[in-house]
């Protein structure tokens, strides 16, 4: 049986992230990003996203350090989270959901 294994953890920067979705960052733009999961899941290095102010009060219980939002939620997101600033985040967050999957394929291949 073959045995897969990753390659690097790390699928792309926030700076990669934003361009990729024309988003504008508050934050580390190298901060490194292993994928996208659920706020209640989010760990480090994981993009989580905020759709609306319900999510904003998940934001404070979750370890999330990178988010997706627009740029009215941006004004509450804590200080030590790196923030993905873009006009359409549902669109955005299918977009990144996509490439994260393909760059995931790619890693194990």
């Amino acid at each position: 049986m073959a045995t897969i294994t990753k390659k690097s953890s790390h699928l792309m920067s926030v700076g990669e992230a934003a361009k990729f979705v024309a988003g504008t960052v508050i934050g580390d733009v190298s901060y490194n990003l292993d994928g996208m999961t659920a706020i209640g899941s989010a760990k480090e290095n994981e993009l989580t996203v905020i759709y609306d102010d319900k999510d904003v009060t998940e934001l404070f219980k979750s370890d999330a350090e990178c988010v997706l939002t627009n740029e009215e939620l941006s004004v509450f997101i804590p200080s030590y989270c790196n923030v993905i600033v873009v006009k359409d985040v549902t669109f955005a967050a299918d977009l990144l959901a996509k490439e994260f999957s393909r760059r995931t394929f790619e890693k194990l291949q």
